[in-house]
């Protein structure tokens, strides 16, 4: 292989968006971000390497707005507003670490890019009756009582199911009635 073949093959490399993803995730483990959380990025990421990859995008330094763009509208066909919006900002994530990390000499395309608009619509409030209702089937016994705190500490905090199942008795503190979540 010539000199000049071997340049260009390393200028490729350079920019890989493969190589990146995985610097990036490695980075954020090393931050020690929760594993859902790299997960988050480590599933999104992948979708958008497909995409990229079915566009024939190998590089960074190819990505335009207007590409991005086009990977968010057709996410828009799979999933609702909020899921674009959680994909565009692991995008956004990532390509601005990228830009930090190894201050390319182009511009970041995703400034460019407007996050998709999520519409929040507030929650209906859970019903007095069916909170009667779902205390009413706890029982006396232990695993009754049991059952009884764990409804009541997922409706007064807004806790996520997977959040209190990570709670270890070390995240309890009895003397002030707190728990630690979300740190896992």
């Amino acid at each position: 292989m010539s000199q000049s073949a071997v340049r260009n093959q390393t200028i490729l490399l350079d920019d890989y968006i493969p190589v990146w993803v995985n610097e990036f995730l490695t980075s954020k483990k090393s931050e020690n971000l929760s594993p859902a959380s790299v997960r988050f990025y480590r599933v999104s990421l992948e979708a958008f390497m497909s995409y990229c990859g079915s566009h024939s995008m190998k590089t960074i330094s190819q990505l335009a707005p207007s590409f991005l763009r086009e990977f968010l509208l057709y996410l828009g066909d799979q999933h609702n507003a909020g899921g674009v919006h959680g994909y565009f900002r692991s995008l956004r994530a990532f390509l601005k670490w990228y830009w930090d990390e190894d201050e390319p000499d182009f511009q970041n395309p995703i400034a460019k890019v407007k996050p998709p608009k999520v519409n929040v619509e507030p929650l209906e409030p859970v019903d007095i009756q069916d909170v009667r209702r779902i205390m009413g089937t706890c029982k006396g016994d232990l695993l009754g009582r049991r059952d009884r705190a764990i409804f009541l500490f997922l409706l007064d905090t807004g806790v996520r199911a997977s959040e209190l199942l990570s709670i270890s008795l070390e995240d309890v503190n009895v003397i002030n009635r707190e728990v630690l979540v979300g740190l896992a």
